[in-house]
């Protein structure tokens, strides 16, 4: 079991209000117009989780297929399926439900995390062997935390070795750095929200999506269910510490606490959360308005993506021609990936949108 070291954070990292350049920055003024290709698999395709960009290949991870993930050679517009892995089970190489994927572009690998017969393990592939997918045996598999009662609710890897995750516990501590053997707190704690909530319950509601920026220790946490709590931190990978937050969003969940303590309600005034991808370069944020009780016209769709950089400032948005509720972007900036739903059968489609120079 690894040892969790409760000791003196180097950096205490208080996230100030997002800045007075955010507030004054006119959105509709530097807003680009885009439009969409519709990309057109070969096989069926679900609902998609999480997705990977290179050149000419596509990996997806789906909510609703088995096996969950695809590689897609990119031909034009059509997408050709040339391998299917990880399926739905229990078994030493199978997965209980979609996968994270992660891209590493410096060996051109990816990883996801995942969990087998009750233990969290990381699963490494090497895309220079495309057999790999298919030879289940042969994936790199290495256990993350052991045989332990931590139940770790969002995880991402720095690298071959080491990972940034949220987990379900009592303290106040949103974010551990995991090293082989122990896991360091980064001394980021869950915002003072007005609500008499522990430290689980904390957890619950602030359960996010996290991003990895794809060659430096720079990441993004995004409230997933509700609110729009949206901030950037960079981690100094020696010391195991936050040496910067930029804050974006402040918009806390509105929710109560159920009568167990443990599990939460969102209200019906919460806002709604956005969604958000990554590049080298910026932040790309698919902003949904509104509060639960009272969206936006779209609901969860929206045709609009605000852009940032890694500091937190605001640069821009796009207005795109089609309302979408997924975005995910190529590692360099070259393309957004999205899905929107038809309109006339009700399934998804896969977008994708050149982005400007």
């Amino acid at each position: 079991m690894k040892k969790i070291l409760l000791g003196l954070v180097a950096l205490l990292t208080a996230c100030s209000a997002p800045s007075k350049k955010q507030g004054d920055f006119d959105w509709t003024a530097n807003e680009t117009p885009l439009t969409h290709q519709l990309l057109k698999p070969d096989t069926l395709f679900g609902s998609v989780a999480s997705l990977i960009a290179m050149d000419t290949t596509l990996i997806v991870s789906c909510i609703d297929t088995d096996p969950i993930c695809t590689r897609f050679a990119i031909r034009g517009d059509s997408l050709l399926a040339r391998e299917h892995f990880l399926q739905k089970g229990h078994g030493p190489a199978e997965a209980l439900w979609y996968a994270e994927l992660q891209y590493f572009p410096v060996d051109t690998s990816f990883q996801l995390f995942g969990y087998v017969n009750g233990d969290n393990y990381r699963f490494r592939f090497p895309l220079h062997d495309t057999a790999l997918l298919q030879e289940p045996a042969r994936w790199e598999r290495h256990t993350i935390i052991g045989n332990t009662q931590t139940s770790i609710s969002q995880l991402l890897f720095v690298d071959h070795q080491n990972f940034i995750a949220q987990q379900f516990d009592e303290t106040d501590e949103m974010f551990w750095y995991g090293t082989p053997d122990t896991l360091y707190p980064l001394g980021i704690p869950y915002p003072d929200d007005g609500q008499n909530a522990g430290g689980i319950a904390k957890a619950v509601t602030y359960g996010g999506i996290l991003a990895k920026h794809p060659t430096e220790p720079k990441f993004l946490y995004a409230s997933r269910n509700s609110g729009k709590y949206v901030f950037t931190f960079t981690v100094d990978t020696a010391t195991h510490t936050v040496t910067k937050r930029n804050l974006l969003l402040d918009e806390y969940p509105v929710y109560e606490v159920r009568p167990d303590g443990l599990n939460t309600a969102t209200k019906p005034d919460s806002p709604r959360p956005v969604r958000c991808a990554v590049s080298k370069d910026y932040i790309y944020m698919l902003y949904v308005g509104g509060t639960f009780e009272h969206p936006e016209a779209g609901g969860t769709h929206s045709d609009l993506v605000r852009i940032y950089d890694w500091e937190g400032n605001p640069t821009g948005s796009f207005r795109l021609d089609m309302p979408i509720y997924m975005l995910h972007a190529d590692p360099q900036g070259c393309y957004l990936y999205s899905q929107a739903t038809d309109k006339e059968s009700g399934e998804p489609l896969l977008l994708r949108y050149k982005l400007p120079d």
